[in-house]
């Protein structure tokens, strides 16, 4: 038998291991009052994409992903209307208020990040046109 082809089901959670990646997030649905372990808060559930900056080609691509940080659902939460995807840095801002952890947020990117995206992107693009027959 074969290496298992199946990912396990993501949440928001997972995308602690990307801190400091570039990430193409695009929104699928926003969810009010969603339960969770800690309570009932907002989520927005988007496919991720780990943009591979060295490779593009390989870069890894994670569907379903649960994303429950407050600021970054409060930054991404209007974006989910134009259905264009978001690109950014995971990082972290410091909390304003005491006591609290720091934030989630997608950071600022590179024109290297962004050509490394755009090259990913192309690779996924699928031409609807058939070339003319010769």
């Amino acid at each position: 038998m074969g290496a298992n082809p199946f990912r396990t089901a993501s949440t928001g959670g997972i995308l602690k291991d990307y801190i400091d990646e570039l990430l193409i997030v695009t929104l699928t649905e926003y969810k009010e009052e969603f339960n969770t372990s800690i309570g009932d808060t907002d989520v927005i559930i988007a496919d991720v994409v780990v943009v591979n900056t060295k490779n593009p080609k390989e870069s890894e691509e994670l569907t379903g992903v649960i994303i429950f940080w407050k600021k970054m659902v409060a930054d991404l939460r209007p974006q989910i209307q134009g259905g264009q995807p978001t690109l950014g840095r995971l990082t972290t801002q410091p909390s304003k208020a005491k006591g609290k952890s720091d934030a989630y947020v997608l950071g600022e990117y590179s024109e290297a990040d962004l050509q490394a995206a755009m090259k990913y992107w192309e690779s996924k693009t699928v031409n609807p046109f058939k070339s003319p027959e010769a």
